[in-house]
């Protein structure tokens, strides 16, 4: 295996999955963006209808944005750390030796890319729960703006850098030394 035969692969997934990132952002900002533009140009105001549940919609909009924040610290923590990568490469040589180390990184990219993914739409999410909470309410005090701002900050904060998959050829790289080739 020459020394630089991953690289161009992480390299190559990386710019792949920059793009579905940029479309999970945009179906973020786009609903945002409409719904301030209709509150700075109509200014409605408070709907009547819900201003009983006024209280219960802005705790469920809360407890919904707050789970999601919890989910996408607790994902991140667990799937997005170099321990994970190693695990990974780890068990999938347990489970396949003889599998080759660009198979062994390209079925790895592919697991981190399910993850990732999964951590951006809970932070598309979120941004849609103030989008939905102010559709609802009309209301001025709008969460929207606060579950936008952390919404798109988890967004940003998970951008698919190619330094974050940088170590995993070399993870590849050395589980193949311990595993592959010495059973």
């Amino acid at each position: 295996m020459r020394q630089d035969e991953l690289a161009p692969i992480v390299t190559a997934f990386s710019r792949r999955i920059k793009n579905s990132w940029q479309i999970i952002f945009l179906a973020a900002v786009v609903p945002y963006a409409l719904s301030l533009l209709h509150y700075f140009y109509y200014r409605p105001g408070l709907r009547i209808g819900v201003l009983p549940y006024l209280k219960a919609i802005d705790l469920t909009s809360f407890v919904i944005a707050f789970g999601l924040a919890l989910l996408i610290l607790a994902l991140k923590r667990k799937y997005f750390s170099p321990k994970f990568s190693r695990a990974m490469v780890e068990d999938a040589l347990r489970k396949n030796p003889e599998s080759s180390a660009v198979t062994l990184l390209s079925g790895i990219l592919n697991i981190l890319r399910r993850k990732m993914t999964l951590v951006w739409v809970l932070g598309w999410l979120m941004v849609l729960d103030g989008v939905i909470f102010y559709w609802l309410t009309f209301s001025e005090r709008s969460n929207m703006h606060m579950y936008f701002v952390v919404g798109a900050f988890s967004l940003f904060m998970n951008y698919p850098r190619r330094d974050l998959f940088s170590d995993l050829p070399g993870y590849v790289r050395e589980g193949k030394r311990e595993f592959g080739e010495g059973q």
